[in-house]
């Protein structure tokens, strides 16, 4: 038996030497949808992974206790690592004990605190991310999960809860859960409209998309007006204004991060020049359009996005959507005619435009006419959804000029 609660570490990067195969065994899926985005980096997959293959490959028996950030229950990046725990193991059990800032705001669903189970009396909030313990058990003879063993526990009682069941011995009790492989074989349970798993996936209908632009400088690179804007940048280009006068006039433009050396990228911008003809309009959030100054050499914005920036043209037209959303609110998809900010409805927006303009195998563009952004199922007048999505194309067309 395996007992842990391994390390939560989001941005632990690539394994090295011999912990390279830990996270690469869930990166792939037979039967569900490919795993997306970064989360198997994060460090307690790994340890999940050491757990599974000393039981599955070595033993051939045994139980998996954990707990650890609960994101890899229905997170995209995970289906991998579900379908092989359904195929794997003969019993799945999962304690969900929520208290996740971002998902649910630390709130129950009746509005009360939520606090981690990981809070103390010298941090009533505890951890931010949500946690769950999961029991994986795998017999002798294993012929897989078929369903899994589901429960919430909210509120600040959850601890005493699990204390007072294993004290007088009592069994908790489940819902049981048949993971949807249409959804990615979530291990949570979830509401969806009769018939929604036979509506085709937004990329089969629109093929291209791109994440939305990521500044992580917004003091400096974006604002409401125009001219206080190219009056900002002027300043951080002006090479007569040293880092302490910028420092003061926006703060995040000399701290340094991760891939971000601020003495450096601004000496070289300062040597390069001011560009004004990158300031654009830029749909921050929605109906709130700001200006942005999209730098397209270094790092002043955080993620550029070179590939979208170019499909950015007049008349073209963007439809947002987010892969999940964090929270249980549904966000509305936002249409525009501008570039996008990645958090324009959610983190991880992305863009979906209705033409593309065609590029050449090195990337640059030719040619003045765009083509639709469009599969041929969307195109084809027999595909069930072709007039969902004509009638979706016309509203866009219709007001495309609000923006």
């Amino acid at each position: 038996m395996i007992l842990g609660n391994p390390p939560y570490n989001g941005f632990a990067g690539l394994a090295v030497d011999e912990e390279r195969d830990l996270s690469q065994a869930y990166r792939t899926a037979k039967r569900a949808a490919q795993p997306q985005g970064q989360g198997l980096n994060d460090l307690y997959v790994r340890f999940y992974r050491m757990a599974e293959r000393k039981i599955v490959e070595k033993t051939g028996k045994g139980i998996i206790g954990f707990i650890s950030n609960y994101s890899w229950l229905d997170g995209l990046s995970f289906t991998g690592m579900r379908e092989r725990y359904l195929d794997r193991f003969d019993q799945i059990s999962i304690d969900c004990l929520n208290g996740d800032k971002y998902k649910t705001g630390k709130l129950t669903p009746e509005g009360e605190s939520d606090p981690s189970i990981m809070s103390t009396e010298f941090n009533r909030e505890g951890i931010q991310v949500g946690t769950a313990i999961a029991l994986l058990t795998r017999r002798d003879k294993s012929s897989g999960a078929r369903s899994v063993s589901f429960r919430n526990l909210w509120g600040k009682e959850k601890r005493g809860q699990l204390l007072e069941e294993a004290d007088n011995n009592r069994a908790p009790e489940y819902k049981e859960l048949h993971p949807a492989l249409e959804l990615g074989l979530p291990f949570q349970p979830g509401v969806f409209e009769s018939g929604y798993l036979s509506w085709p996936l937004l990329p089969e209908l629109l093929p291209v998309s791109f994440p939305g632009v990521k500044t992580s400088r917004d003091d400096v690179v974006v604002d409401v007006d125009k001219e206080r804007l190219v009056s900002r940048m002027r300043q951080y280009f002006d090479p007569d204004l040293g880092d302490a006068d910028i420092r003061a006039i926006m703060p995040t433009a000399t701290a340094s991060t991760a891939g971000f050396d601020p003495k450096k990228i601004r000496r070289y911008l300062v040597q390069r020049g001011f560009k004004p003809e990158n300031i654009v309009r830029y749909c921050y959030r929605p109906f709130d359009i700001r200006w942005l100054y999209w730098e397209p050499e270094t790092a002043l914005l955080d993620r550029k996005r070179e590939e979208y920036f170019p499909q950015v043209f007049e008349r073209n037209i963007w439809l947002s959507a987010g892969q999940r959303n964090r929270k249980d609110a549904f966000y509305e998809p936002q249409v525009t005619t501008l570039l996008a900010d990645h958090h324009l409805v959610e983190s991880n927006v992305g863009m979906f435009p209705l033409h593309l303009r065609p590029t050449t195998s090195g990337g640059g563009l030719f040619g003045e006419h765009p083509k639709p952004n469009l599969t041929r199922n969307a195109s084809n007048p027999g595909f069930a959804t072709s007039q969902t999505l004509a009638l979706l194309l016309s509203y866009a067309n219709a007001i495309f000029v609000a923006n």
